[in-house]
């Protein structure tokens, strides 16, 4: 069946322009989609030979020419130009890709990562005829090199054996790492590390992949200690000459357990504990994005507004979770739900019902998405009232505290210039229960020289404890200079009144009874099903002795009052 595909073309800067849409169907094949997708990375290298689309290339599920990220972040309002699938596969041969990888991608769907990985490093289509030969018919592939015959090449090969095969031949071609579940079932309570094969590859990624080079792969047991798999993976990880720690897009859901996925950070994914993850899964177009220089927008500062600690007062901070995870930040709640009403309610600075709040916002964006950070700044500019911080767990969602020592040094670093990104020096962090006491000497207390930092913190898994250093109290003052405040995790993650959970009235009740000096923060999470919104609805129902700041304002609040108490 004819796969209905068409093209966006847009220029790398945001000028009046009359684009050209690729228009893709949620009824394409994966295949064809990986294709389409892997020309997309190509055409939008920064060293691209390409002649036929050099202001790069952006795909869209919309028929009509309106996009809404466009719209948004570039100020294209519509376009009506569209280009068929053939025509633009016909472009991909003639102007950017070096040839075609064949490849079966239902028999070998499972080494559909790999195949992937092998199109980046060799600028090559990946072409399944197996499946998708009808498709193919307008593509004259006799004119065009066959890279690589995978469906011979590797006869009978699994994840673990396409893995390895691609990492000895190839693995200093690379740039970066990816992960890529191939589809395999990993909601299933009853087969945990035997999982079925029941879903399709999300290949959104995959321009991303292309464009940067990244070894893509997925191995379902490559976490596990004690497991072939693992062994292979501890090879690659300590065989490399990637900056350290490494950073993997996409998104590792091998295992799932205590409510979520137990190596997403990827830190504990090797015996190094050199990893941590960008979550990207299933991003369409970063390779386009990237296309723009660096946001050149300062950050609105974290002023600490002027307050004087009144030991009267309750002080929070409210905090939107999820910046760590790209696609999130892309996604509709974000500029079509979430932005939109905040503007609403700070329309000329009304003070009822605008108050401060902070985003957290991954570090990355700033590189690989200079519009959207641009889109991000204005808009709190605009408010004066929005501010932004590290998300979990600052430089990329990672636990730095068990990291190897090279690992660990650079991330401070680039957490150093992080804060200076973010306006800030506050960063929502994540931890395992069972490292928290430890975190202290082996992280935090690197920390404080260059001023007062704050990190909010929240355990791994959410439901446990914190750790018994707390005694209670909101937060917890370290580092030499006495400057790095730890605050107490508090999440807040819905409205049903269940674990973690609040209604809005009741977390008014909660907030209003607290003791005078009393200093937190809540932590907003979508998982549970909590939006900004409810903070909305939080803020006019508390008493004039709670006092909503923002994240470095809390901290100078602590800063205050432990030297008051001294």
């Amino acid at each position: 069946m004819r796969l209905s595909l068409s093209l966006l073309l847009v220029p790398a800067a945001c000028a009046a322009i009359d684009p050209t849409l690729y228009v893709y169907s949620g009824n394409d094949s994966f295949q064809n989609q990986a294709a389409a997708f892997t020309c997309v990375g190509l055409f939008n290298r920064p060293d691209s030979p390409n002649t036929v689309y050099p202001d790069g290339v952006y795909s869209t599920g919309s028929t009509t020419g309106e996009d809404s990220i466009l719209q948004d972040l570039y100020g294209i309002e519509k376009s009506s130009n569209l280009v068929t699938w053939d025509e633009f596969m016909n472009a991909c041969f003639e102007d950017v890709a070096k040839g075609y990888i064949l490849y079966d991608g239902i028999g070998m769907q499972t080494v559909v990562p790999n195949v992937l990985a092998m199109a980046a490093v060799l600028d090559a289509v990946p072409v399944d005829l197996a499946n998708c030969a009808d498709d193919w018919a307008n593509i004259d592939l006799d004119k065009y090199e066959m890279l690589l015959d995978t469906t011979t090449e590797w006869s009978g090969f699994n994840p673990h054996d396409a893995t390895e095969w691609v990492w000895d031949k190839y693995g200093s071609n690379f740039k970066g790492m990816a992960k890529m579940n191939p589809g395999w079932d990993q909601k299933s309570k009853h087969q945990i590390l035997n999982p079925e094969l029941t879903g399709t590859p999300n290949v959104g990624l995959v321009d991303w992949i292309v464009r940067e080079k990244l070894f893509n792969f997925f191995l379902q047991d490559g976490c596990v200690p004690l497991t072939k798999e693992h062994r292979l993976f501890e090879k690659i990880v300590t065989n490399n000459d990637l900056p350290k720690p490494i950073a993997v897009w996409g998104y590792d859901n091998s295992i799932h357990a205590f409510g979520g996925s137990l190596y997403e950070a990827e830190t504990t994914c090797s015996n190094e504990h050199n990893l941590g993850q960008i979550a990207s899964e299933g991003l369409m177009n970063l390779a386009f994005f990237a296309r723009l220089p660096p946001s050149e927008v300062t950050p609105p500062p974290n002023p600490h507004e002027g307050l004087v600690y009144d030991p009267s007062k309750v002080y929070v901070t409210f905090v939107v979770g999820d910046g760590d995870n790209i696609s999130m930040l892309y996604g509709r709640n974000f500029h079509e739900e979430y932005i939109p009403d905040r503007r609403s309610r700070c329309g000329g600075n009304n003070t009822d019902t605008c108050f401060p709040m902070v985003w957290s916002y991954n570090p990355h964006a700033f590189e690989v998405s200079p519009a959207l950070t641009n889109y991000m700044f204005e808009f709190a500019a605009d408010t004066n009232r929005d501010f932004f911080m590290g998300p979990p767990s600052g430089d990329l969602y990672a636990y730095p505290s068990i990291m190897d020592d090279e690992s660990k040094t650079n991330f401070v670093a680039n957490m150093e210039e992080d804060f200076g990104k973010w306006g800030s020096r506050a960063s929502v962090h994540w931890e395992w229960f069972y490292s928290w006491i430890s975190s202290v000497d082996n992280y935090f207390n690197l920390f404080g020289s260059r001023g007062a930092t704050g990190f909010f913190l929240t355990t791994v898994p959410y439901m446990f404890p914190m750790p018994l250093f707390f005694q209670g109290d909101d937060y917890k003052v370290v580092g030499e200079n006495k400057n790095v405040v730890l605050f107490k995790s508090n999440e807040w993650r819905g409205t049903d009144d269940t674990r973690n959970k609040e209604s809005v009235d009741n977390m008014a009740a909660k907030l209003n009874a607290l003791e005078g000096g009393s200093i937190l923060h809540l932590y907003h999470t979508s998982d549970g099903g909590n939006t900004p919104e409810n903070f909305s609805k939080l803020a006019p129902k508390l008493d004039n002795h709670v006092v909503i700041v923002n994240a470095d304002t809390l901290i100078d609040m602590v800063i205050q009052k432990e030297k008051l108490a001294q």
